[in-house]
């Protein structure tokens, strides 16, 4: 089935792009960052939390905050707040691969968003082939199977079954990525704890069925900037320390 808008009808994201906009904004801001640090613990106290980090290399470094935002997603590294125990935790997984076409390729498949629906093709989920700039395609599979379904399907099968029977197998892949969402039915998830507060898919801000978190996550990002402005001002539950944004691994 083909459905055509008669207007452009959105953009395909590219994740390289977006996060490198991000660095480069963060380093204007003169925004402190930690690459390659994972959170050990964090203390919340009256005016300020305590958060303790640990490089790569083990070297372990110790700040003060005033505000920690958990954006570890389906980790939920730092939050870790219980759900309501009459609602239940969904997980969804995916992988997505980028491929290098030619103009010819990228031709066949521009100006058009293609899902591969149905068992024959993803049990439990579905496919995808979307264009990209540099005559570049995005193919990529996620599914949601039933809570408690012990399953053996693999996802790296059904992407290159996707990519062998399009005729793309010949194709170079340039990136690999995967990963996990996981949301309760209800959004059942508490958004806060203490000084920490958080943001994205650790508190459920994704949709399942869509196998989709990124676009969720920026909309959430956005309430919680305001949030953060309006705590952040000098007022009781400000310490005046120099807030230092921290990225969960």
């Amino acid at each position: 089935y083909k459905w055509k808008g008669k207007s452009n009808l959105g953009v395909v994201l590219d994740f390289g792009k977006l996060r490198d906009y991000f660095w480069k904004n963060l380093d204007k801001l003169g925004v402190e960052i930690y690459l390659g640090w994972k959170v050990v613990s964090v203390f919340t106290y009256r005016n300020f939390a305590e958060v303790r980090i640990l490089s790569k290399k083990g070297q372990s470094k110790n700040l003060i905050v005033n505000l920690v935002v958990d954006a570890t997603g389906s980790k939920r590294s730092i939050l870790d707040l219980d759900i309501n125990s009459s609602d239940k935790l969904f997980t969804g997984n995916g992988i997505e691969w980028i491929l290098q076409g030619s103009k010819p390729i990228s031709m066949e498949w521009n100006n058009a968003l293609t899902f591969f629906i149905g068992t024959n093709w993803i049990k439990y989920g579905y496919g995808w082939i979307f264009p990209m700039s540099n005559d570049r395609l995005k193919v990529g599979v996620c599914r949601l199977p039933p809570i408690g379904m012990k399953t053996n399907f693999s996802n790296i099968d059904d992407i290159q079954s996707l990519i062998d029977n399009n005729g793309l197998s010949k194709l170079e892949v340039v990136d690999k990525h995967s990963g996990i969402i996981r949301t309760s039915l209800n959004r059942s998830d508490k958004h806060y704890k203490d000084r920490v507060v958080g943001v994205g898919d650790c508190i459920s801000t994704a949709n399942l069925l869509g196998g989709e978190g990124i676009r969720h996550a920026l909309c959430s990002s956005k309430v919680l900037g305001e949030i953060l402005l309006k705590n952040l001002r000098p007022n009781s539950f400000n310490t005046n320390h120099e807030l230092n944004y921290l990225k969960g691994y």
